[in-house]
């Protein structure tokens, strides 16, 4: 896998707030089992908030996925009833002539 400064760049603007939120409730979680019960108590609401916020994330790609291939589903009927549309109206233009040329 190769991984370039682009790539890093983009995984931490998208998952950069739930990477530290990740390592301050693991601080805190290791502080509480350490003999701090408040420590232990915010670093479980952050482990908390992090996996909830985790979890939006991907229900938000998951969302953008479904949303992309709807549109990508309505372009291509969009183009096939176009190309049936310009089918139909080159037949028609045909008619005539084809008509014309019977009568003579």
């Amino acid at each position: 896998m190769d991984v370039d400064g682009e790539t890093v760049v983009a995984w931490l603007r998208t998952w950069g707030a739930e990477a530290v939120l990740g390592v301050l409730a693991v601080v805190g979680l290791v502080a509480g089992v350490r003999g701090s019960p408040l420590a232990l108590l915010l670093g479980a609401a952050l482990a908390v908030a992090t996996a909830d916020r985790v979890r939006l994330r991907l229900d938000n790609r998951s969302l953008a996925e479904a949303v992309e291939e709807t549109s990508e589903v309505r372009v291509s009927a969009a183009r096939q009833e176009t190309l049936a549309d310009e089918a139909t109206a080159t037949e028609r233009a045909e008619e005539p002539a084809a008509a014309g040329d019977a009568d003579r």
